[in-house]
C-alpha cells in the first residue's frame, strides 16, 4: 500500500500512483475521490486535521495516512508486522515527507510507456545502506529515495541514484556530514560490488524564495568543491523542476 510506504500522502500523489489510466484528469480525479471516500469510511484510511495537513484545494489536498482498520488487515498479512498507532506529525516531518511524494509521483507522470522510464523507486528503510565505517563500527546511510531509470522500460541497463531532498531547513554543516557519509559508504565498495558502479547522489535543494535555494546550492557546491575527501563528480546539486529532466537523462547535467 502506498500511503504505507510513503506514511502521508496527499490525494494528487494517489491519483498520480494510482489512477495514471483514466482518459482524463478529471475523470482520474473523481475515481481517485471515489475509492478514498470508501477507504476512509471503512476506516482503513484517515484524513490529516487541515491545520496539520494545510489548507489545499478541496478534496485533492487532504493528506491520508494508514488508520485503524488499514494497519490490523497489515498485521493479519503480516503476523510479525508491528502494530502502528497513529501520531500526529511535525509540520517539519509532514512537509519533507510530501516532497518525497512529491519528488516520486512528478517522476512518474514524466515517464511514458515508449521514451524514458522509472523501473525502480524505493523510500526508507527499503532505500538505506548498512556499511562499516572507517572505525569498523556498524553504519547505515539513509537516502531519502533510491531510484533507477532507463531509456525505455525494455533496456537492460539502468542509471542509478541516492537522492536527498533539501527544503532549506538544514545547516549546510549537516548537508556536508551526509555527503561525507555517502563518500565513506562508497569507499566500502559493497555497491559497487553487487551492481558494478555507484549511484550517483542528487540534491534537490529549494528554501522560502528562489534567492535563498541558489545561495544554498552554490555554498553547497562550494563546500564539496573545496573537501579533498569528497569527489565532485559524485555529486549533483539540482532543484526540483530540473530533476525530472536530469533523471530521465541518466544524470547527464
Amino acid at each position: 500500500m502506498s500511503i504505507e510506504q510513503f506514511r502521508f500522502l496527499a490525494a494528487s500523489h494517489i491519483q498520480a500512483l494510482h489512477f495514471p489510466d483514466h482518459s482524463t484528469k478529471p475523470a482520474a480525479a473523481r475515481a481517485a475521490r471515489r475509492a478514498l471516500t470508501r477507504l476512509a469510511q471503512w476506516r482503513v484510511i484517515g484524513t490529516l486535521p487541515r491545520d496539520i495537513g494545510g489548507m489545499r484545494s478541496g478534496s485533492t489536498g487532504n493528506v491520508y495516512y494508514i488508520d485503524e482498520v488499514g494497519d490490523r488487515l497489515r498485521r493479519q498479512q503480516d503476523p510479525d508486522r508491528p502494530r502502528r498507532r497513529y501520531q500526529e506529525p511535525s509540520t517539519r516531518f509532514l512537509s519533507h515527507t510530501l516532497a518525497i511524494a512529491d519528488t516520486v509521483t512528478t517522476l512518474v507522470r514524466a515517464t511514458s510507456s515508449q521514451g524514458p522510464s522509472l523501473v525502480r523507486y524505493e523510500l526508507e528503510p527499503a532505500a538505506w545502506r548498512r556499511y562499516r565505517n572507517f572505525s569498523g563500527g556498524s553504519v547505515v546511510l539513509k537516502p531519502d529515495i533510491y531510484l533507477e531509470s532507463a531509456v525505455s522500460p525494455e533496456h537492460d541497463d539502468v542509471a542509478a541514484f541516492f537522492l536527498e531532498i533539501d527544503l532549506g531547513g538544514e545547516s549546510l554543516t549537516t548537508l556536508l556530514r551526509k555527503c561525507l557519509a555517502y563518500e565513506q559508504y562508497r569507499r566500502s565498495g559493497i555497491e559497487q560490488d553487487q551492481y558494478g558502479a555507484f549511484p550517483y547522489v542528487i540534491w534537490t535543494m529549494s528554501a522560502r524564495t528562489p534567492e535563498i535555494a541558489t545561495r544554498r546550492q552554490e555554498a553547497l557546491a562550494k563546500a564539496i568543491s573545496r573537501n579533498p575527501q569528497l569527489p565532485d563528480e559524485l555529486f549533483i546539486i539540482t532543484t526540483p523542476a530540473e530533476l525530472p529532466t536530469l533523471i530521465m537523462k541518466g544524470g547527464t547535467p
